[in-house]
């Protein structure tokens, strides 16, 4: 049987909420680690002064996490705008899916805060 080209709305929004919990995941891992390389970069100076040794010791080290922290960020952008090109390509397709958890906000098209309400919200 060959693929049908007409697009079989049950799937495809149940791909889009897939697609969409994956995304909200991903950048929510993105954010996670952000925050363990700040705790990081904090505790490699504040251990130093604790241990009352020179400062070159450990300042290699804060140099590349400073580079790892920068390539986090850029990671980061990457995603939402990735973000942004999935949720432009399911609005074509008539799917117009949000994931919200923890009480996470995000802004519609419209410019208003699209609020928490479950899992998967659809927004209108």
């Amino acid at each position: 049987m060959e693929p049908t080209l007409t697009p079989n709305q049950p799937t495809i929004e149940a791909a889009s909420g897939f697609i969409a919990a994956a995304t909200h995941d991903a950048e929510r891992a993105i954010d996670q680690t952000l925050i363990r390389l700040g705790e990081l970069f904090q505790s490699v100076p504040g251990g130093r002064l604790d241990a009352g040794v020179a400062a070159e010791f450990g300042q290699k080290a804060l140099e590349q996490l400073v580079e790892a922290m920068a390539s986090g960020v850029k990671m980061r952008g990457q995603v939402v705008r990735t973000h942004r090109l999935l949720s432009c390509d399911g609005k074509r397709l008539g799917v117009d899916v949000t994931v919200l958890t923890g009480g996470d906000l995000k802004p519609a098209d419209d410019g208003t805060i699209a609020k928490p309400a479950g899992r998967l919200t659809e927004l209108a």
